[in-house]
Formats: structure tokens, sequence, C-alpha cells
């Protein structure tokens, strides 16, 4: 009986500790990550909407595990790459379940790899008028995607690239470089 009541007053006391106010110049414990960067010179930040922005000039680094982000991917759900950024890279946002929506700069050349792969709720993307590539599994169970245009800048288009994407219902090239293949659109409604 005794040590119930040792351990009730113990308990009690633990409870009130963690009311109470942390003593001057003690710090909070820290945060997850919310900037980083992700390229030699391009920066990134989340801010408490979900929308995560990449600046800066250059390509984006390659993630073929996990991107900087990955710890709070959950929480992204847009994205704005801003003029200057040349590439996405590999595996960028892959998995980013909660991404609505993506806002690309002209000055993007490159989407690699499974830059958007399994992003569950992406529903549409504008591909700027200047990329040329677009990688292999780019935009692989994107689910909910349902109209794309490809600018005729695309020269290249990596199988897969649309592989799973069973909302897909327009798929625009106006160009004549590029031959569409069923490689390209397995699991996609025609």
């Amino acid at each position: 009986m005794m040590f119930k009541r040792f351990l009730s007053l113990v308990l009690v006391l633990c409870c009130l500790a963690g009311c109470l106010p942390l003593p001057a110049g003690a710090e909070e414990p820290p945060g997850l990550p919310i900037s980083g960067t992700c390229g030699d010179n391009l920066t990134w930040t989340l801010d408490e909407g979900g929308t995560l922005t990449i600046s800066g000039t250059g390509d984006m680094t390659d993630y073929n595990s996990s991107a900087p982000w990955a710890t709070i991917q959950g929480s992204i759900k847009a994205i704005v790459i801003e003029e200057g950024v040349t590439s996405i890279g590999s595996s960028a946002f892959l998995g980013s379940q909660h991404l609505k929506q993506v806002a690309l700069p002209n000055s993007i050349a490159t989407i690699a790899d499974g830059a958007f792969g399994y992003c569950s709720e992406l529903t549409s993307i504008e591909i700027p008028k200047q990329v040329k590539k677009i990688g292999k599994g780019a935009f692989i169970h994107c689910g909910e995607l349902t109209n794309v245009n490809i600018p005729d800048s695309v020269t290249s288009l990596g199988s897969a690239a649309f592989l799973g994407c069973s909302s897909l219902l327009k798929l625009n090239y106006p160009g004549t470089c590029l031959r569409l293949q069923m490689k390209h659109l397995v699991g996609v409604h025609h």
C-alpha cells in the first residue's frame, strides 16, 4: 500500500514538472528541419502551410534514397520551384503522398527519374516549355493525375514515365520529335 502511494506521488510530481515552463536560458528541443540545401546553389524551405519552396540556381541533387525533406514529407502539400533551378533531381519528391500542387519555372530542363513518383494526390502538372527530358518513372503511380501537356521541347521520355497513372485521361504532345509508346503509358486509360 505504501509503495502505491509513493508511486502515485512520483507520477503526480512528473506530471506537474511537465506543466512548468522551462528555466531561463533553457532551449526548446529542436524541431523537424524546415530548411536546408538541395544542390550546390539551391536551398529549400517548408512553410507552415505545407508549401516547399526551392530557390537558387542550377541543378537539384539526385536522391537515390531520401531527400533532405524526407522526415517532413507528409507535411508537403505544394511545391514551388523558383526561376533559376534547372533540374529536378531523381526521386526528389518520390512518395510525397499529400502533394497536390506543383509550380515549375521555365528554367527547368530536366525532370529526372522518379522525381514525382507515387505522389498519389497530385492531380495536374504544367510541364514548362524548356523541358527537354522527362526521366524513367518520373510520374509513376500518380493515380490522381488527370491531364498532362508535354511541350514539344521534350525529346526524351523515359520508360514508364506515366505508368500506373490510372486517372490520366488526356496526354497532349504537339511535337514530332518524340514517339509516345505503350512503354510510357502502361496502366493509363486510353
